[in-house]
């Protein structure tokens, strides 16, 4: 079965937050750690409170609400806002919180192994909105970067996932030009599966929770683990 696959596609357009990094795990970790930093007196929900500031952010960040400068101090603004704190700058946080983003990355289950399976057989190319000053040097201190022939990422293009014209540009990145041949893996129906349906490209979701897809995207392929890829 992987044999069928490996002929159906000449690239697979891999998300990484939450598909090849474990980004939940890694961002509570730097999220506590830089909470710690600034001597800020810890409490169980503060990170509760974030990740729904920081969704809300993000969401906006993807609809062009707004832009990836205003994304990365915004989300720790309304945060403090909110626990009622004022003595650390939104922008210091932010600066610390990527650091610790890049030194505290955990592949997801499998990840690894697929893309040693993977690396040489088929293009492999990386689609990802994080912010620069984290999924490169992310992926280079962890040495994942020699899989991966590109790397397109929005806050070094000026565009994001799910606009089409991010696709075309990691296409061109790519040097592809048959949008049938690519199959899009992502954990985000926003952002990963719309995006690629709205290119024309056949999408995989990665599910590992199991969760119900109440959008009007429906992939052409889900997966709750990584190695099911090759049983497609």
């Amino acid at each position: 079965m992987a044999i069928e696959l490996l002929n159906s596609y000449e690239c697979l357009f891999f998300d990484l937050d939450n598909t090849i990094f474990d980004f939940n795990i890694a961002s509570e970790i730097s999220f506590n750690k830089a909470i710690t930093h600034f001597n800020i007196v810890p409490d169980p929900n503060h990170y509760k409170i974030y990740q729904v500031y920081n969704g809300q952010i993000w969401r906006a960040f993807e609809n062009k609400e707004i832009d990836s400068q205003r994304l990365r101090w915004k989300r720790f603004q309304l945060f403090f806002d909110h626990i009622k704190v004022d003595y650390v700058d939104p922008h210091e946080m932010n600066a610390y919180y990527l650091s610790q983003l890049v030194l505290n990355a955990t592949p997801q289950p499998g990840a690894k192994a697929l893309l040693d399976f993977l690396k040489g057989k088929i293009k492999l190319v990386v689609i990802t909105n994080g912010l620069k000053e984290v999924q490169r040097p992310r992926i280079k201190e962890h040495k994942f970067d020699h899989y991966f022939d590109a790397m397109v990422v929005s806050d070094e293009i000026g565009i994001a996932k799910p606009d089409p014209a991010y696709f075309a540009y990691a296409m061109k990145e790519a040097n592809l030009s048959d949008r049938s041949k690519i199959l899009v893996i992502g954990d985000s129906l926003n952002s990963d599966i719309r995006g690629g349906i709205q290119s024309g490209m056949d999408t995989c979701w990665y599910n590992p929770k199991g969760l119900v897809n109440e959008t009007d995207f429906v992939p052409t392929f889900e997966i709750k683990m990584l190695d099911e890829l090759l049983k497609i």
